[in-house]
């Protein structure tokens, strides 16, 4: 889903980027990363993988529910670092799945690092979701016209 991400640099607030955020995870070690990418330039402006505490608490950021404060391990740039970063969504809906994934895929991160077996959630993508809603009222004109 599409977000706008701020970081924190000299004592303010910088716009980073705006893109999609998306979660994926390792096909070598299975844990999950937050990447962002910049919208033209496709630049990674986040990439770091979800950690344990004390990096990685989303809070909401000044009360706000479409915007989340946290601090994580970034390797976007030349040399990782711990960064403060603040991710602000169109709508509290789009926040709040956020949140959910995202801790989520903190959850799957640790069971990963303890050793356990994870337990795999379906793969969700908003795209594929539409083009089964095309494709039913495609199959069903009755189901096109409510």
């Amino acid at each position: 889903m599409r977000a706008k991400l701020f970081r924190w640099r000299n004592n303010e607030w910088k716009e980073r980027g705006v893109g999609e955020i998306k979660l994926l995870r390792s096909k070598l070690n299975k844990k999950i990363r937050c990447i962002l990418r910049q919208d033209k330039t496709l630049k990674p402006v986040a990439n770091f993988i979800i950690s344990e505490d004390p990096l990685c608490i989303l809070k909401e950021h000044q009360g706000s529910d479409k915007m989340f404060f946290f601090s994580a391990y970034d390797c976007s740039e030349e040399t990782p670092m711990v960064e403060k970063f603040v991710f602000k969504f169109g709508n509290p809906e789009n926040a709040e799945k956020f949140r959910k994934a995202f801790n989520d895929a903190k959850e799957f991160n640790k069971v990963i690092k303890a050793g356990g077996e994870p337990v795999y959630a379906p793969v969700i993508n908003e795209k594929d979701e539409e083009d089964v809603k095309e494709k039913k009222t495609e199959d069903n004109p009755a189901e096109a016209e409510k």
